[in-house]
């Protein structure tokens, strides 16, 4: 007579990362280049172009926009832990979970004019006036390009199934399934001003439960003599 108890295991784990920048983003050229399609000044013509009464002449400008390199930039970094547990409920089953988080910070990001433009409170050093006052005059331009965004956080649940039996023939096969799900995954694009964390948090939508990640089933069949 033999006895095998339920068996259950947890473990975790925790880890830091970084990726440094590229040659292209430290270093590429910047140029200067007239914005694509006409743009409404966010400061002299906060109503926009189709607003009653709007001045065309702040409301469909075309700027210079600035792009390219930026020897400032500093690595990417992340952090990255797990939690979880094998539960063993036979000899001939092995289930598990594992619940895990990543956090990365300073992302390298390309920001585009359009993105200045829509969030000029955020970068107001970003649109550089002309001599005239005006981001098409002489001087004048939205600086983009290459910057160290804020950062973002994934969440995630993995399941696994193994659940080996036998033939009668005396063989067996092992079948194996293994379920992956995004709980959440959160984006924090643009630079925070002078260090500052975003407030919000824009989670990005993801379905219900995706595809299974990996699925297998191995046999193998004999028979004695």
């Amino acid at each position: 007579m033999k006895f095998n108890p339920v068996k259950i295991f947890f473990r975790g784990s925790y880890g830091e990362g970084f990726r440094a920048p590229s040659f292209f983003p430290l270093y590429t050229a910047q140029g200067d280049a007239p914005v694509p399609g006409n743009i409404a000044d966010p400061e002299l013509c906060p109503l926009g172009p189709t607003a009653p009464g709007a001045d065309l002449s702040v409301c469909a400008i075309r700027p210079l926009a600035r792009s390219g390199g930026n020897s400032t930039l500093k690595p990417e970094t992340s952090e990255q832990w797990a939690v979880g547990f094998v539960f063993e409920p036979t000899t001939n089953m092995t289930m598990s979970m594992d619940w895990w988080t990543v956090m990365r910070e300073d992302r390298i990001y390309e920001l585009t004019p359009q993105q200045v433009v829509a969030n000029y409170t955020t970068f107001p050093e970003n649109l550089v006036r002309g001599t005239n006052g005006r981001l098409d005059g002489p001087g004048g331009f939205i600086r983009g390009g290459f910057v160290n965004a804020d950062g973002d956080i994934t969440r995630g649940v993995d399941l696994s199934l193994q659940a080996p039996a036998r033939w009668r023939t005396d063989g067996k096969f092992t079948a194996r399934r293994h379920l992956h799900r995004h709980l959440q995954v959160a984006d924090l694009q643009y630079p925070a001003p002078h260090g500052v964390r975003w407030p919000v948090v824009k989670p990005r939508p993801l379905p219900a439960l995706e595809a299974p990640r990996a699925s297998s089933i191995r046999g193998a069949r004999g028979a004695r003599r």
